[in-house]
């Protein structure tokens, strides 16, 4: 059961047909279960019978539409809770992100230590 306290303005609408499908499936089981009353003491008729069977069919395809409007609910209110969450923790982008290999601002290293490993002397053994 979904509170409709905690349901925001803009899914409103959906709750409302939520609501309208559930009244509707509860109107055809109380019809069906007055027809299946009549027939303790008399015997239905061929309309009744098949009012019987109209009332279940229907009845299962709200049952189907009534399964799939609460999913879709409950994702739009989930996904709501999700983005709240996204909003306060919102992860860094993957330039930002500490790679091994970045020397950009690592200032432990002494500068000497870096200069003499940039130069490179180049002999004529090592061209060949």
């Amino acid at each position: 059961p979904i509170d409709p306290n905690q349901i925001p303005s803009k899914h409103m609408k959906l709750y409302q047909r939520l609501t309208q499908k559930q009244y509707k499936l509860q109107n055809i089981q109380s019809e069906t279960q007055r027809i299946l009353s009549k027939s303790y003491s008399v015997e239905l008729t061929s309309g009744q019978e098949a009012q019987i069977a109209k009332n279940k069919e229907k009845e299962q395809v709200l049952m189907e539409e009534l399964e799939s409007l609460e999913e879709e609910l409950r994702q739009k209110l989930a996904g709501k809770e999700e983005t709240n969450i996204a909003k306060k923790t919102r992860k860094r982008p993957k330039e930002y992100e500490e790679d091994d290999v970045d020397d950009f601002y690592d200032r432990t290293k002494s500068t000497k230590q870096s200069k003499t490993n940039d130069v490179v002397v180049e002999t004529q053994e090592s061209l060949t």
